[in-house]
């Protein structure tokens, strides 16, 4: 099932700013147990298994040592257990849903859809860089891992002293290169140009996507009235 960027883009916003911004707390645990299974619900829809096993994992984890074992900790291992839990509980689930977003947008429908949000170039131009670089990031750094892995130059290795010659250092040249030709990309396409481009992909809200924003709009009222009071 595929939703349109812009409600990805509003989830991965809301779902960052409820669960690490100013609202959260106790006030608004029904915002909070909905929004953090909408980025799960997704990946299963999308049929992200392996995404989804590890981000269950870490998830679990957190409620597990928010629930269980700080009840049981003391001393120095308690603190420990509360700041990872707290990060844990915090990160997760917005963490999760940009991976999603990422994984599941390309770069042609991630701008189509800013550009049909009237975003300025200020915003676009960065962004279509970030999209690229991140897959772009990955792949040269297992391009990188396979030459040294013939040299058997690794963590665990026989010339583990080199890794930071032979894999560490050209992986910060990549960086920095690929930084650069995907700036100059984004300006050769015309990205900064503020006149109507015409594009092949053309955003449209469908019925999931709908059903997405009236739920969780329908949630975030909910607790609202319910921090003001007005509902029990």
């Amino acid at each position: 099932m595929k939703f349109d960027v812009r409600t990805k883009i509003y989830l991965t916003v809301l779902i960052a700013v409820i669960c690490i911004g100013f609202t959260t707390g106790a006030k608004f645990d029904y915002l909070h147990f909905f929004l953090k299974f909408i980025p799960f619900v997704l990946l299963i829809l999308s049929k992200k298994w392996k995404v989804l096993l590890v981000t269950g994992i870490i998830f679990v984890t957190s409620v597990l040592i928010d629930r269980y074992f700080l009840a049981i900790s003391s001393g120095t291992i308690h603190y420990i257990l509360f700041a990872l839990g707290a990060v844990l509980n915090l990160f997760t689930s917005a963490t999760v849903m940009a991976v999603y977003t990422v994984m599941t947008t390309t770069p042609s429908e991630f701008i189509a859809g800013l550009k049909k949000m009237h975003c300025p170039a200020a915003i676009t131009i960065p962004f279509a860089v970030l999209f690229r670089f991140f897959p772009t990031i990955a792949q040269e750094f297992r391009s990188i891992n396979e030459a040294m892995k013939m040299r058997e130059i690794r963590f665990g290795g026989k010339k583990v002293s080199k890794v930071l010659e032979y894999k560490i250092i050209p992986m910060m040249m990549c960086i920095m290169r690929i930084g650069e030709e995907l700036s100059m990309s984004a300006l050769v396409r015309g990205l900064e140009n503020n006149n109507n481009r015409t594009s092949v992909i053309q955003p449209k809200f469908k019925v999931q996507d709908f059903i997405i924003f009236a739920l969780s709009i329908f949630c975030l009222v909910l607790d609202i009235l319910k921090n003001l009071g007005k509902i029990p």
